[in-house]
């Protein structure tokens, strides 16, 4: 014999469960169900024979009912006896202890030497039991030793219950075959004779009337069991779909009360912390009555248990009510007969039904074996539910677990239930509790008063922002109810996620619109002052040349040289606004840094500030994007300057350039307070900053870090004296790349000689000084103050040079190329742009497009007259 061992049944295994007992309940004649039982449990047991026995107590005999796959001795075939007192399943037949061997050859047994002669030897026997006496035994057979196992014994042990009631069916069905075999054989005695027939008439009279009672029974037995097995399928039918507990509770009561005439019905789930508690009313019932059925299924589970359990009162587990008729009386008294049937899986025990009633002895044999029947599928059905849960469950908690959010469950009592990983990370910056205990506060939020709406059912959700103080993070919490299968809220949810950089980024770019709206308007105001800065810098020049006493000279030498000032800062700020792609060029970093402090020189002047630059004159040029180190350095002459600014008595801000053979180094130092020896290290860090809440984005130096960085430079800081940053850029040699020369680049022009040329300008200060110094260069001048004037110029006659802005009312410059190009002539060759707007995207486009010469507004005089001179000598 082999010890026992128990394990959960797979999927495949609960199937065949399921099968089986919607077999037993299908009724089915006795032959054809042990039949079929046999088909399901050969998917899941592997075996060469397979027969039913039924024992008879009375005549100590034991007689093999059903046989599938027969005995090749035939000894062992349907209806033949085995003998009682056999070793073989003596211990099944009076101690209901199944049978497990691994091989009968050993065994001193007459019924192991019948099957050895057959071939077989494993065997597993479970005994059958119906109202706690064994009435049989289903017997798998093998030729192979040691096939069965604990495995084997589980799912018998599943199918124990359900095969007793088919025995028991089997039972009657053979009683009432017995009976009318009977039957036929007094037919038979009574037709051999016709002289016997006078004498035994009233003997037949009084024997079909015995028979006919006895047909009566079993047709109302019969009837009866029908039901039952109608009941027990519809059953079997609708648990399978059940899909919680409650509902599995309400259709058994419901389906009980078809087959048993109970008062009251309850039902109790065992299930950790969380007992369920199910009653059925057939009719309006006091509160008494139904504490009294409680009372008797808690008294019961303490007896099979041996633990007190506990539930909520009576009045809060009334959820599933009944709805009655208005005449209906109601149920009034005490319960007088009552059957408890456990629900048992193993050794463990899930749960117990109960039927009352207020009659005394309601309730009979039959019931209790219904009860015990309907109590197997209500078994198998919680098993599966229970299976299903924990699947379930382990999904939701994995992924819960991988949820970037925190989530944590909270009881009714706002007790600490589930923490995923994420949550747990974020607890530790919002409170000190854990696992298990009350959840008080996260941050300064009180969480009592933050999910009484929604653990009171007042609101369907809550949400709120945490923000901490010392760190700056922010943290977004929503609140939701926990609802059980019954819909009674028992906890709540909440979801953790940090919003920091978010907040920050919301910052950063209503901070970037704000510097895109600056930059347009910079570039719109810069364009505007183009134009005059065109005629002041021009005439003041034109004028430089004319014949004039020292004293007017010299003050038109300052207008020019204030104009040139001027023209020098709408560049700078031209060139801050401007959008455009990095790009890498030959550049002066000292020029650079010149641009840079003269954006902000007037800010610093009005605000004590001194600047004191240092610059390396000799320092050679390297390969670097112009517009990116403008941005890091003005971004480090903003940072000083805000830094002398704070005690308001200003300071000295010291920019230093030099080089060596690899590197130039640019340190910019200010005279400020200085920056704490904790703090340096986190100056570069994205979003950190020192500044109060609206001035700073902590932005510019991790910005300008990775700008320095991408040239493959350096930028450091230094906290002795004041504050000193330092920029260490390689030196790299410019590119050699074919392209074509510029304006600048061509040849030194020779002597030119008289050209017509058009001058087009809606700006007529701006037309009229070029027209004069063409004029004085002995050219032939036409002017011309919009783009359709010029159009009917050139339409009347040939020109040998156009000079014209980018941008006019009406038709444009860009407009007036097109034209020209169309004519195919190749006049568009001859024009020479002006413009105010190469900050422009479109202008840009154009120009880069069409190569065409262009000149900046506001100009030189020098600047225009090379410009018109080298080109007029390529023609």
């Amino acid at each position: 014999m082999a010890m026992i061992e128990t394990a959960s049944p797979s999927l495949e295994e609960r199937q065949v469960l399921n099968h089986i007992t919607m077999i037993v309940a299908s009724g089915l004649s006795p032959q054809d169900l042990v039949r079929s039982v046999g088909l399901e449990i050969r998917k899941v047991i592997e075996f060469d024979r397979m027969s039913l026995t039924l024992y008879d107590r009375e005549s100590d005999s034991i007689r093999i009912f059903a046989v599938i796959q027969s005995y090749e001795s035939g000894r062992l075939t349907e209806g033949s006896q085995i003998l009682s007192g056999d070793a073989l399943l003596r211990p099944a037949l009076e101690k209901g202890e199944p049978v497990l061997v691994g091989d009968i050859r050993s065994l001193d047994s007459q019924v192991a030497e019948t099957l050895s002669e057959d071939g077989i030897i494993s065997l597993l026997a479970y005994p059958l039991t119906h109202r706690r006496k064994v009435i049989g035994t289903i017997n798998l057979a093998s030729t192979r030793p040691n096939n069965f196992s604990s495995r084997q014994f589980d799912l018998l042990q599943q199918l124990a219950g359900p095969l007793a009631v088919a025995l028991e069916n089997a039972r009657l069905w053979d009683d009432m075959r017995q009976t009318v075999l009977a039957l036929e054989k007094t037919n038979q005695e009574l037709s051999r004779t016709q002289v016997e027939m006078v004498r035994l008439l009233r003997e037949a009279k009084d024997a079909k009337r015995k028979v006919e009672e006895h047909s009566q029974v079993l047709e109302d037995r019969v009837r009866e069991r029908t039901h039952e097995l109608t009941i027990l399928k519809d059953l079997s039918d609708q648990i399978v779909g059940a899909l919680n507990y409650d509902e599995l509770f309400r259709i058994v009561l419901v389906s009980l009360h078809e087959v048993v005439n109970y008062d009251l019905a309850g039902a109790m789930l065992l299930e950790g912390d969380q007992h369920r508690y199910i009653v059925k009313r057939t009719r309006p019932t006091d509160r008494k009555l139904i504490r009294q059925v409680r009372d008797l299924i808690l008294r019961n589970c303490k007896e099979l248990s041996g633990n007190s359990i506990r539930v909520k009162d009576v009045s809060t587990s009334l959820r599933r009510t009944t709805h009655f008729l208005e005449d209906v009386p109601p149920l009034e008294g005490e319960i007088r007969s009552y059957i408890n049937v456990p629900l048992v899986s193993g050794n463990e025990l899930l749960g117990v039904i109960n039927v009352s009633s207020l009659k005394e002895n309601a309730f009979s044999q039959d019931h209790l074996r219904i009860l015990y029947t309907i109590s197997n599928q209500a078994t198998a059905a919680l098993l599966r539910l229970k299976t299903l849960r924990e699947e379930e469950e382990s999904r939701l908690r994995s992924m819960v677990a991988g949820m970037a959010d925190g989530v944590i469950l909270l009881t009714d009592q706002r007790r600490i239930s589930l923490v995923n990983p994420a949550a747990e990370k974020m607890l530790g910056r919002l409170t000190d509790e854990r696992l298990g205990d009350p959840l008080t506060r996260l941050g300064e939020l009180s969480v009592k008063e933050f999910v009484g709406g929604v653990l009171s059912g007042e609101e369907p959700y809550t949400q709120t922002e945490v923000l901490l103080e010392k760190s700056g993070e922010t943290f977004v919490i929503v609140a939701f109810p926990l609802k059980s299968s019954a819909g009674e809220r028992v906890g709540a949810a909440l979801i953790l996620r940090e919003v920091t950089r978010e907040r920050s980024l919301q910052e950063q770019l209503i901070q970037a619109e704000k510097l895109s709206t600056v930059g347009q308007l910079v570039s719109g105001v810069a364009h505007e002052l183009n134009n005059p800065l065109a005629g002041v810098i021009g005439y003041s020049q034109l004028l430089l040349t004319s014949e004039c006493d020292a004293e007017i000279k010299g003050d038109l030498q300052k207008i020019s040289r204030e104009a040139e000032r001027a023209r020098r800062i709408v560049q700078n700020l031209l060139t801050f606004a401007r959008r455009h792609k990095p790009e890498k060029t030959l550049v002066d970093i000292n020029s650079i840094v010149d641009d840079t402090i003269e954006i902000r020189a007037y800010e610093m002047k009005v605000n004590n500030i001194v600047i004191v630059p240092d610059l390396d004159v000799s320092q050679p040029r390297t390969m670097a994007d112009f517009h990116q180190l403008q941005q890091v350095f003005l971004n480090l002459i903003n940072n000083a300057m805000d830094a002398m600014c704070l005690g308001g008595k200003g300071g000295t801000l010291t920019v230093r350039t030099s080089a060596d053979d690899e590197h130039i180094s640019i340190v910019v130092s200010d005279t400020g307070p200085g920056i704490s020896k904790d703090l340096v290290r986190k100056v570069f860090d994205p979003f950190f900053t020192t500044k109060e809440v609206g001035k700073g984005t902590g932005l510019g130096l991790s910005i300008a870090y990775g700008i320095v960085q991408e040239h493959g430079g350096e930028l450091s800081v230094d906290i002795r004296d004041g504050t000193s940053f330092t920029v260490k850029l390689p030196i790299i040699e410019e590119e050699v790349k074919k392209k074509k020369p510029s304006v600048g680049e061509r040849k030194k022009p020779g002597r030119i000689k008289k050209r017509k040329i058009l001058v087009a300008d809606d700006e007529e200060t701006i037309a009229d000084l070029i027209a004069n110094l063409l004029g004085k260069e002995g050219h032939e001048v036409d002017r011309a103050l919009s783009g359709g004037q010029a159009s009917k110029l050139l339409s009347a006659g040939k020109y040998d040079l156009i000079v014209s802005d980018v941008r006019m009312p009406g038709l444009g410059g860009k407009e007036l190329y097109n034209l020209l190009a169309d004519q195919g002539e190749g006049m568009e060759d001859r024009v020479v742009f002006i413009t105010g707007d190469t900050s422009n995207p479109d202008t840009q486009k154009f120009l880069t497009a069409t190569g065409a010469v262009h000149i900046s507004k506001p100009f030189t005089l020098d600047e225009l007259n090379r410009v018109i001179r080298e080109v007029l000598t390529t023609l």
